[in-house]
Protein backbone atom coordinates (compact mmCIF):
# COMPACT_ATOMS: atom_id res chain seq x y z
CA UNK A 1 0.00 0.00 0.00
CA UNK A 2 2.87 2.38 0.79
CA UNK A 3 4.21 1.41 -2.35
CA UNK A 4 1.35 2.49 -4.30
CA UNK A 5 1.31 5.85 -2.16
CA UNK A 6 5.08 6.47 -2.97
CA UNK A 7 4.53 5.98 -6.32
CA UNK A 8 1.39 7.77 -7.06
CA UNK A 9 3.13 10.90 -5.77
CA UNK A 10 6.46 10.21 -7.66
CA UNK A 11 3.80 10.31 -10.52
CA UNK A 12 1.77 13.45 -9.84
CA UNK A 13 5.16 14.96 -8.94
CA UNK A 14 6.40 14.13 -12.75
CA UNK A 15 3.22 15.21 -13.80
CA UNK A 16 3.35 18.84 -11.86
CA UNK A 17 7.04 19.22 -13.40
CA UNK A 18 5.83 18.40 -16.78
CA UNK A 19 2.52 20.89 -16.61
CA UNK A 20 5.19 23.55 -15.41
CA UNK A 21 7.49 22.90 -18.18
CA UNK A 22 4.94 23.00 -20.64
CA UNK A 23 3.42 26.55 -18.76
CA UNK A 24 7.10 28.03 -18.85
CA UNK A 25 6.88 26.72 -22.83
CA UNK A 26 3.84 28.50 -23.37
CA UNK A 27 4.94 31.65 -21.49
CA UNK A 28 8.02 31.48 -23.42
CA UNK A 29 6.14 31.15 -26.53
CA UNK A 30 3.68 34.24 -25.64
CA UNK A 31 6.64 36.17 -25.00
CA UNK A 32 7.98 35.70 -28.13
CA UNK A 33 4.65 36.18 -30.11
CA UNK A 34 4.47 39.55 -28.09
CA UNK A 35 7.95 40.33 -28.79
CA UNK A 36 7.53 39.84 -32.67
CA UNK A 37 4.17 41.81 -32.47
CA UNK A 38 5.88 44.46 -30.85
CA UNK A 39 9.13 44.95 -32.99
CA UNK A 40 6.22 44.37 -36.13
CA UNK A 41 4.51 47.02 -34.56
CA UNK A 42 7.73 49.45 -33.82
CA UNK A 43 8.58 49.53 -37.66
CA UNK A 44 4.87 50.37 -38.51
CA UNK A 45 5.33 53.68 -36.17
CA UNK A 46 8.78 54.68 -37.62
CA UNK A 47 7.60 54.00 -40.97
CA UNK A 48 4.47 55.93 -40.58
CA UNK A 49 6.53 58.24 -38.66
CA UNK A 50 8.82 58.76 -41.69
CA UNK A 51 6.06 59.40 -44.21
CA UNK A 52 4.50 61.94 -41.93
CA UNK A 53 7.62 63.63 -41.94
CA UNK A 54 8.35 63.51 -45.35
CA UNK A 55 4.78 64.78 -46.19
CA UNK A 56 5.17 67.84 -43.71
CA UNK A 57 8.63 68.62 -45.31
CA UNK A 58 7.39 68.66 -48.56
CA UNK A 59 4.49 70.86 -47.52
CA UNK A 60 7.31 72.87 -45.86
CA UNK A 61 9.14 73.38 -48.81
CA UNK A 62 6.07 74.10 -51.30
CA UNK A 63 5.31 77.03 -48.48
CA UNK A 64 8.49 78.18 -48.44
CA UNK A 65 8.38 78.43 -52.80
CA UNK A 66 5.35 80.05 -52.48
CA UNK A 67 6.52 82.58 -49.85
CA UNK A 68 9.56 83.10 -52.23
CA UNK A 69 7.35 83.62 -54.87
CA UNK A 70 4.99 86.01 -52.86
CA UNK A 71 8.26 87.96 -51.64
CA UNK A 72 10.27 88.42 -55.57
CA UNK A 73 6.31 89.35 -56.35
CA UNK A 74 6.19 92.01 -53.94
CA UNK A 75 9.80 92.98 -54.47
CA UNK A 76 9.57 93.25 -57.98
CA UNK A 77 6.18 95.52 -57.69
CA UNK A 78 8.04 98.07 -55.35
CA UNK A 79 10.92 98.48 -57.93
CA UNK A 80 8.09 99.32 -60.60
CA UNK A 81 6.47 101.71 -58.01
CA UNK A 82 9.70 102.89 -57.11
CA UNK A 83 11.19 103.37 -60.80
CA UNK A 84 7.76 104.90 -61.37
CA UNK A 85 7.69 107.39 -58.83
CA UNK A 86 11.58 108.49 -59.96
CA UNK A 87 10.52 108.64 -63.87
CA UNK A 88 7.52 111.10 -62.88
CA UNK A 89 9.82 113.17 -60.38
CA UNK A 90 12.25 113.43 -63.44
CA UNK A 91 9.44 114.71 -65.55
CA UNK A 92 8.24 117.15 -62.97
CA UNK A 93 12.17 118.59 -62.57
CA UNK A 94 12.60 118.91 -66.45
CA UNK A 95 9.37 120.49 -66.92
CA UNK A 96 10.18 122.70 -64.43
CA UNK A 97 13.70 123.29 -65.55
CA UNK A 98 12.41 124.07 -69.46
CA UNK A 99 9.61 126.27 -67.97
CA UNK A 100 12.28 128.11 -66.26
CA UNK A 101 14.54 128.23 -69.43
CA UNK A 102 11.91 129.34 -71.24
CA UNK A 103 11.10 132.57 -68.61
Amino acid sequence: HAQAEVAAKALLLQQKAELEEAAMMERADAEEVASEALAQQKTELVEMAREALAEQKVELEEQQGEGLSEMRARLEEASVNALTAQKAQLEDLAATALAQQKA
